[in-house]
């Protein structure tokens, strides 16, 4: 899980240089934008699945 957060930062890293240097159509730049946040998402649940499970606490949600 770590080397997928690393490789995720470094996603976002390279995102934001290629952004610099105005090169937003570029195919490196839609293809980082497309799936590095979802990514990112994905790893938190997973975590907190975990977390869940390994110390049985449950989540409360107040409105």
């Amino acid at each position: 899980m770590d080397c997928l957060k690393g490789f995720a930062i470094f996603l976002v890293v390279l995102g934001h240089v290629v952004q610099n240097y105005n090169l937003m159509d570029s195919w490196i730049f839609r293809i980082i934008y497309s799936f590095h946040m979802p990514l990112f998402m994905f790893m938190s649940g997973y975590c907190f699945d975990l977390f869940a499970k390994v110390t049985g606490k449950k989540l409360t949600l107040y409105a």
